[in-house]
């Protein structure tokens, strides 16, 4: 699906505490170059106010998706971005 990246915006940004300070994952630095996909080195963190105007929200924890869809929606331990894990 070549040609569709202008459709697409893409942000990723700590959903915990621990994470603050941290660059992105050196697994995903390895794949944007892989693909040709440029990117810079930042710091940034979500706040529910960040995400509310975005179509789709999906929260990972390490590579489990603890959440995906519409803020408001969310589980509570989700809208206070706390580290924790979803249990199944």
């Amino acid at each position: 699906m070549q040609g569709l990246e202008k459709e697409f915006y893409i942000k990723s940004s700590a959903t915990s505490s621990e994470e603050i300070g941290n660059d992105i994952h050196y697994g995903t630095c390895d794949k944007l170059i892989q693909n040709g996909i440029s990117f810079t080195k930042r710091k940034a963190y979500l706040t529910i106010g960040s995400v509310r105007a975005l179509d789709i929200r999906v929260i990972f924890e390490d590579t489990e998706i603890l959440y995906e869809g519409a803020v408001e929606d969310a589980p509570e331990e989700i809208k206070r971005l706390r580290y924790s894990k979803v249990k199944n």
